[in-house]
């Protein structure tokens, strides 16, 4: 027995030498798997990474697409030297012109030529003297935007023309240094690339090509690494397009105007917005009676001032609608967009000041004051006129 003991306590030291180095390589595992986690990890998070940052470069591209397209629309609507960054005729290439030139789709497209009366370039000389966004009539082929898109025409040799009007490079390198100078900072610049006018949409109404609108504007933007340098290249790239329906110039403010005086009488009304005469202004009305049967009350006005509504501090318009609620205040206003403003006075039976406001409001509205309510009459006010640049 004593033999077998024996046997026993010199096998256990042997058994556990067996088990030695199980925990380095247990130790070695768990490290193995945990920097893989780590490194997939790291991987994930720089591909976020990335996507933030071409999220980010596309949106400055689109935002600078869309500056472009917004400034050239601004040019349609001040074509002349005071209009902001306008281009002139040598800053804007027009040899790349592809159009219908015989009004007859059966026909090609052809290419534009200079001082060819028959298939002219966009504002030819020899056609007119009007600068590039001045007056797009539709029916002189010299001064409509008539071209295409650069590439849309199925003849290959066109692959890189179309447009009435390309703006150059030195004229697109003013823009972005006017707009965007070192945006957003000197090692990555967002800049206009590209401007290009064309013909608007066409469609086929009745059977005949009908132009939907003026123009139409397309404009690339695109965002640059290493600018100005050998290694330049661009990472981004956004296009806009905007179509010019019609030529906005200043119009009416409201539903009659005049540049001079103004007079009417009879049962004529002014409905939904601000009448207005730069000099005086003879309104209807021989009687109180007859005036607020012709003339419009609106909502109530602040003293001399007609552009703001009644406040006198503790009411406003708040209070005086529950006050005509509450008090069933009848009959009610007429037309609350009403108003009108004469630069100079106010002819009619009821005015009997020189006041701006002659009829000012008074709280709180009796039983009827809603429709004899004329504050939103004013005269001896300064008044501008639209001008008229076509």
């Amino acid at each position: 027995m004593c033999d077998a003991l024996q046997d026993k306590q010199q096998a256990g030291p042997a058994a556990r030498a067996g088990e030695r180095g199980s925990a380095l390589i247990i130790a070695t595992l768990v490290s193995v798997i945990l920097s893989l986690l780590g490194i997939s990890y790291m991987m994930m998070a720089q591909t976020e990474n990335v996507i933030a940052e071409n999220e980010r470069n596309a949106s400055m591209a689109l935002y600078v697409a869309e500056s472009g397209a917004r400034l050239a629309i601004n040019w349609f609507n001040d074509p002349t030297s005071t209009g902001y960054l306008v281009p002139t005729t040598g800053q804007v290439d027009r040899t790349l012109r592809v159009y219908d030139h015989d009004n007859n789709t059966g026909t090609a497209r052809v290419l534009a030529v200079a001082s060819d009366t028959t298939k002219p370039i966009y504002k030819d000389s020899a056609v007119t003297t009007s600068t590039p966004f001045d007056r797009p009539y539709r029916s002189a082929l010299g001064d409509t935007f008539l071209g295409v898109e650069t590439g849309t025409d199925p003849d290959p040799s066109f692959a890189t023309k179309g447009p009435d009007i390309v703006v150059g490079a030195s004229h697109l390198t003013t823009i972005n240094n006017a707009l965007f100078p070192n945006f957003p900072n000197p090692a990555l610049r967002a800049r206009i690339a590209r401007i290009e006018i064309y013909s608007p949409p066409m469609l086929s109404l009745g059977g005949t090509l009908t132009r939907m609108g003026v123009a139409t504007i397309k404009v690339t933007g695109g965002v640059f690494i290493y600018p100005g340098t050998a290694n330049e290249r661009q990472i981004a790239t956004r296009i806009v397009k905007a179509v010019v329906n019609e030529i906005p110039v200043p119009g009416p403010v409201g539903p009659l105007q005049s540049c001079s005086e103004l007079s009417y009488t009879g049962d004529f009304k002014i409905h939904w917005g601000a009448g207005s005469s730069k000099a005086a202004a003879t309104l209807p009305g021989s009687s109180a009676a007859n005036f607020d049967l012709k003339v419009n009350s609106g909502m109530p006005y602040n003293p001399n001032d007609p552009f703001t509504y009644w406040n006198d501090g503790t009411n406003n318009l708040m209070t005086w609608a529950a006050h005509a609620n509450v008090n069933n205040v009848s009959p009610g206003i007429d037309d609350p967009w009403f108003k009108f403003i004469a630069g100079g006075a106010l002819i009619t039976s009821q005015v009997t000041n020189t006041l701006p406001q002659p009829l000012p409001y008074t709280w709180p509205p009796a039983a009827g004051a809603l429709e004899s309510d004329h504050s939103n009459m004013f005269q001896n006010t300064v008044i501008s006129c639209p001008t008229f640049e076509y």
